[in-house]
């Protein structure tokens, strides 16, 4: 409800702010006075008050997603506004609390529960490109993470009171870097293939296998941020593909070999491919995002050599190659803010000053 703007009784007073049935007193309705709850603009704090003081005042109260502090009163309406919960945002593109602009009416903020921009999506991870029998490498480019949205934003003139937490939305991390590296030569596995003795010399040729390998990035996890339960998403993988360690999920024999007649259960000449478009590995998997309104990480390039478990084939093990071509960094998305407009908006009501309390993320 709102008081009214005529006549005005102390039962309209008892039902906006409440007080006692008799012998109330305008001394219980001062600014920052015991039914107010709150310090405001139009009304004073101590000596001589009147009811039309306290005409067209809203005492009203909200939390969730996307808040409008002043939704559906006047512009020249008197409006105190306490969070009953926590306030946030499901669109990075949206504060979890606002303010409009061109306001007329007193107004103050009580904050007494978390408010919490949403947080941005990780990047995309780079994807790997490759080729039967021919070299893996690095294609497209691995995505940044994308900034936090904000958590308040203030378009007109209103006293703040901070008892909790103002956090911007968290940057998400930049997706992974994709590597590849050139197909190996014929790598052998020291184990007889066929063995033959001409003019009483024995000859033995090994078994051995050539090897394509490379993976993509996996994308960057969104941010974290506390309590928001409309969360950043993380972000999605590079190019889909095998999520499983090359060992049992993505190597395929591209070329068989000739069969050791020494030895059925090896070859000589197979070619081995182990590629996937996700990345599992310490080098090429997205990074984190932000937390409590901070900025997402960054992701390095892929370079030098690249370590990856342990894989055997035909008898060969491999768990390290050189990359052929560098890989893509990625960029963390930047922090939110946890205030817009605070330092043009905020202000002093009967000597007691605004307070921005606890925060996280860009401020202003």
């Amino acid at each position: 409800m709102t008081t009214p703007t005529g006549s005005i009784s102390f039962e309209n007073l008892r039902s906006e702010f409440g007080g006692p049935q008799a012998n109330n007193s305008l001394n219980n309705y001062y600014s920052n006075g015991p039914r107010l709850g709150a310090p405001l603009a139009n009304v004073p704090s101590s000596g001589a008050i009147n009811m039309g003081e306290l005409k067209n005042i809203d005492k009203r109260d909200g939390n969730g997603n996307q808040v409008n502090i002043a939704s559906g009163v006047p512009n020249s309406t008197h409006v105190i506004f306490t969070t009953s919960g926590d306030c946030y945002s499901n669109s990075t593109s949206t504060p979890a609390l606002t303010l409009s602009g061109s306001r007329t009416g007193a107004t103050t903020l009580v904050i007494s529960h978390g408010v919490y921009g949403k947080s941005g999506s990780g990047g995309n991870g780079q994807p790997v490109t490759f080729s039967d029998n021919g070299n893996a490498g690095p294609t497209g480019s691995a995505g940044n993470g994308s900034s936090g949205g904000t958590a308040i934003s203030l378009g007109s003139p209103v006293h703040v009171d901070n008892n909790s937490t103002v956090y911007g939305g968290s940057g998400g991390g930049g997706g992974g870097s994709a590597f590849g590296a050139n197909i190996t030569g014929n790598i052998s596995n020291g184990i007889t293939c066929t063995s033959s003795t001409t003019k009483g010399i024995t000859t033995n040729t090994n078994g051995g296998t050539a090897f394509t390998i490379g993976t993509g990035g996996s994308g960057g996890g969104g941010g974290n941020q506390a309590n928001n339960n409309a969360d950043g998403a993380g972000g999605s993988a590079g190019g889909g593909g095998h999520t499983t360690n090359f060992a049992s999920g993505n190597q395929s024999v591209t070329t068989t070999g000739t069969q050791c007649s020494a030895n059925s259960s090896y070859f000589s000449g197979r070619i081995v491919k182990l590629v996937s478009n996700q990345g599992n590995f310490s080098n090429t998997v997205g990074v984190s995002g932000g937390s409590n309104g901070g900025s997402g990480s960054s992701a390095n390039a892929t370079s030098g050599n690249i370590g990856f478990p342990g894989v055997n084939a035909n008898g060969v093990n491999v768990s390290s190659l050189p990359v052929s071509s560098n890989g893509d960094g990625s960029s963390g998305g930047g922090a939110g803010n946890s205030f817009s407009g605070f330092n043009t908006y905020n202000q002093t009501v009967h000597g007691i000053g605004s307070t921005s309390g606890i925060t996280g993320g860009n401020f202003s």
